[in-house]
């Protein structure tokens, strides 16, 4: 297990998305008790825009090698994908081939003013104000605006030099920008 910080810390897609800390729960005994650590070694998953806390800690029970760990994280990684999505503006999203700009960021628009639900709001005007931009755009450079903000994007949390709040900001922003893409140009995202 003492290598998964090295590779998580050398692989820049994955240290700009995970953090793994390493705690002596003999020393730190009041963390333990925190989060029900009772044997060693235990491992804890916490989720991106979820509190630090004892009921959002998920056990990790898998293989204690950082190749199993590792592999378990790349899977939660991959269901994290849907993060801040939309599945009405997808819809709407996924027309951009066929739709003019300031028509699609009319659609975007309109859909946005309907959602009720508030986290679903928030999303929705990153998808209005991406859709915005691109219409604000001339031709080629309104088409090709959604893969060059998402690569963009993709450099800046791939760095390794964005933490914190603004990495989850920019994971947030790379996820509203992907309903905007082709299948295959967001696989790897």
């Amino acid at each position: 297990m003492r290598d998964l910080g090295a590779v998580v810390a050398g692989d820049a897609a994955l240290s700009s998305r995970v953090v793994v800390a390493k705690v002596d729960a003999d020393l730190h005994r009041e963390l333990g008790a925190r989060f029900g650590v009772s044997g060693f070694p235990t491992v804890k998953i916490f989720r991106r825009g979820q509190p630090v806390t004892s009921e959002n800690a998920e056990d990790y029970n898998g293989p204690r090698s950082a190749e199993g760990i590792l592999a378990h994280l790349k899977t939660k990684l991959a269901e994290d994908r849907g993060f801040a999505r939309v599945a009405s503006l997808d819809a709407i999203a996924k027309t951009v081939a066929t739709t003019t700009p300031a028509a699609l960021a009319e659609k975007i628009e309109a859909a946005v003013s309907a959602l009720k639900d508030e986290a679903e709001k928030v999303s929705g005007k990153l998808y209005a104000a991406y859709s915005s931009k691109a219409a604000a755009k001339a031709g080629d450079e309104a088409s090709s605006y959604f893969a060059k903000e998402h690569a963009r994007l993709e450099r800046m949390l791939g760095s390794g030099s964005v933490g914190g709040s603004k990495a989850a900001e920019i994971s947030r922003k790379l996820s509203v920008l992907s309903a905007f893409l082709p299948e295959e140009e967001t696989a790897t995202a």
